[in-house]
């Protein structure tokens, strides 16, 4: 069994008054089946205030699970509300929450379009002291997509090339990533609101 199951958010349905996108409850979905079926201990939601929501998604993809799972959810689903895209989830998932709870064995869930840069990425960020599994839902879907994020991969691990030894996520994350620097198109952020937000999820991780 996983300690933990993490569903990473997609988008929203900007024209739905920003209800979960298909992709983003499917993933809910999965998240729920498999936290039913005993696969981990406890189920994380992955995703901050994007797309310009007043809310982060992880709010959203909580309500989603709590009313298509009839049983009581108290005390198992954990959010990570900060992060705009799969890099931020990596850095803050790791710093704010799987650090601080000493936690090892680990189920991401995703798309399987998305899933060879999710791997990518999980392969740098997590060493060989952690155990863990991509659940890549919707196999022989979104072909063209897979094909232009496996792209990505490239752009990522040059950024990685920029980091600094010892240099703290955070501050490589804020330096190197516009999005987490104050240019994100949808939201009036800067580094000062992830590095406090980041110390937030810290704290609260650690005396969960």
């Amino acid at each position: 069994m996983y300690d933990l199951g993490i569903v990473l958010a997609h988008e929203f349905d900007k024209e739905n008054s920003f209800e979960l996108s298909n992709e983003s409850a499917a993933r809910v979905q999965r998240g729920v089946e498999l936290f039913q079926g005993k696969i981990f201990k406890k189920l994380v939601m992955s995703g901050g205030m994007i797309q310009g929501s007043e809310i982060p998604i992880a709010d959203k993809m909580e309500e989603y699970a709590r009313s298509i799972y009839q049983n009581d959810f108290s005390g198992k689903i954990i959010k990570e509300p900060i992060s705009l895209d799969t890099v931020g989830q990596m850095v803050f998932l790791k710093e704010g929450l799987i650090n601080p709870r000493r936690i090892k064995k680990i189920l991401f869930i995703t798309h399987h379009w998305h899933s060879a840069k999710a791997t990518a990425m999980i392969n740098y960020f997590f060493g060989k002291e952690f155990e863990i599994n991509v659940e890549a839902i919707e196999r022989g879907r979104y072909a063209e997509r897979r094909i232009e994020d496996t792209f990505k991969i490239k752009k990522f691990k040059e950024t990685c090339n920029k980091k600094i030894p010892g240099e703290p996520l955070i501050g490589w994350l804020t330096r190197e990533h516009p999005w987490y620097r104050g240019k994100y198109p949808y939201g009036p952020f800067n580094k000062e609101y992830f590095v406090i937000q980041l110390e937030k999820l810290k704290k609260k991780n650690e005396k969960d």
